[in-house]
């Protein structure tokens, strides 16, 4: 994760959970997945209102989580709206 100050965490260093957190309430502008399958670098990355950028790496083989992330839909007043939900997996 860099953050719009300069400042980068990767999970599960010290100071990433408080960088995710730093998350909330913001809003995404823009999503993409980038990367090859190929070349095992395929990851998702969203970028903030405020200019922070997550990216979750979509690698199964490196990784040891089952699942990088829950993404969750909400409409402008930040209610979910779960007919607009989904489960995939990225292999």
């Amino acid at each position: 994760m860099s953050l719009a100050n300069g400042q980068s965490y990767s999970f599960p260093d010290a100071g990433s959970r408080d960088a995710l957190c730093r998350l909330i309430d913001s809003h995404v502008v823009t999503a993409k997945e980038i990367g090859e399958a190929a070349d095992h670098d395929r990851r998702l990355e969203f970028q903030t209102d405020v200019g922070d950028i997550l990216v979750i790496p979509l690698d199964w083989a490196a990784s040891t989580a089952r699942k990088g992330a829950h993404l969750v839909p909400a409409d402008a007043a930040g209610r979910l709206t779960a007919e607009q939900m989904f489960i995939w997996r990225a292999d």
